[in-house]
């Protein structure tokens, strides 16, 4: 009932929905909730903003940061549980 597990398997780097799909092959009908449910998870937290920092920019350069919008967060978490896989190795951070 929890979308806390498919969320690290859905956003670890080398899980992703490969994995999830792997994983529950037997009980596939869990899957496409599950991404909706760490979706709206996705959806409430993604919103949060880094502090701009103000630039200098050429007409041109004002242009193109205006015409070449990043895209949506939708679209950013679907880019991401759908891109390939990154292995991580077995040493930490701290090693």
């Amino acid at each position: 009932d929890s979308p806390v597990y498919a969320a690290a398997i859905l956003l670890h780097p080398s899980l992703r929905r490969a994995h999830l799909n792997e994983a529950w092959k037997d009980q596939s009908h869990y899957i496409a909730p599950a991404i909706e449910a760490v979706r709206r998870l996705w959806e409430d937290f993604k919103p949060l903003q880094v502090p701009a920092i103000e630039e200098d920019l050429s007409a041109y350069e004002a242009y193109k940061k205006r015409i070449y919008q990043p895209p949506s967060s939708h679209d950013e978490f679907n880019r991401f549980i759908d891109g390939p896989t990154m292995p991580i190795g077995s040493s930490s951070a701290l090693s």
